[in-house]
Order: C-alpha cells, then structure tokens, then sequence
C-alpha cells in the first residue's frame, strides 16, 4: 500500500453493545466469568491491536462479590527496534455497583500508537479501545464498548464480541 492511499486527518470511531441473560433455572454451580473483546486486523489477517476486559464474579442470586478482573492487551510488531505497534497505557477500574450490591461495573481502556514501515514517523495511527462490563447477582452479564481510530487504512476491519 502507498502512503498516499492512506486517509490522514480522519477520526473513525464506533461502538456497540450486547446483553446476555442467563434464565435463573439454567445457572450452572460456579462462578460468572464474561470478557469484552475488541480487535482491530489489518488488510492482511494480522491482528494489530486488541483489549480484552474481563470481569471474575460470584453472584449469590442478589449480590456480587467480584473475585478477579483485568484487561489482555496484544499489539503487533514488526521486525527490529521500536517498529509497529506500542502500548501507551492500559487501565482499569471499577465505575459502579459495589461487593454486596446488585451489580459490579468495569471500565478497561488502552491506547496504542503505530510507528513503522507505513508510517515511519509515528504520527499517523493511534487506536483507542474502551470496554465496559457489568456483572450482576443473578449471573448475567451487560457488555458495552466503543473505539476510536485516529486513521484507518484501506482494508482495517474491527471485531467485537461479549462472552
């Protein structure tokens, strides 16, 4: 691909969300698990950027304890020194609910930046990713996320699902 087919000066960002409820009868002995995955591929099939946030809860049937949380973060490089993709931060948090309460909320966020063979400078790419999850007491789960590109590129395809 030549640089001049790239967009520059472009913001391309979208979203979406999904929701699972699992009927109170079919709840399995064990404790929820539910992850937000966001990827970005480029033209190729390589997987550029990814976050994964997920969330590790025991639901009493009207309470959350939450056992365990964090976020997988994954960014391609290319041969040699600082090329390809970087991580410039990763965080998460709690943003509602509590232990004991009815439900538990998580933010994960990353940021990645891109310096190598299409863009030598580093200033073109910048994907952000921003998921969130909510775990509840009787077992189900509410995913959301939503990601911005600073630039694309011809054939980048974005990938999300909640499970």
């Amino acid at each position: 691909m030549d640089r001049k087919d790239m967009p520059t000066d472009e913001q391309i960002t979208g979203g979406g969300s999904y929701v699972f409820h699992q009927d109170p009868n079919s709840l399995v002995p064990g404790d929820p698990v539910a992850t937000v995955y966001r990827r970005t591929w480029d033209c190729c099939g390589i997987l550029m950027t990814a976050l994964y946030t997920t969330l590790d809860w025991t639901a009493t049937g009207s309470a959350v304890y939450a056992n365990n949380q964090y976020n997988t973060v994954i960014y391609h490089r290319e041969a040699g020194g600082f090329s390809g993709w970087n991580l410039t931060y990763q965080n998460l948090s709690y943003t509602g609910g509590c232990n004991g309460c009815w439900s538990a909320s998580l933010n994960g966020n990353a940021e990645y930046w891109y310096q190598g063979a299409l863009d030598p400078s580093g200033q073109l790419f910048d994907n952000q990713y921003h998921n969130w999850m909510t775990g509840y007491g009787d077992g189900s789960w509410y995913c959301s996320y939503w990601y911005q590109w600073k630039n694309g590129a011809p054939g980048w395809s974005e990938q999300a699902w909640c499970g």
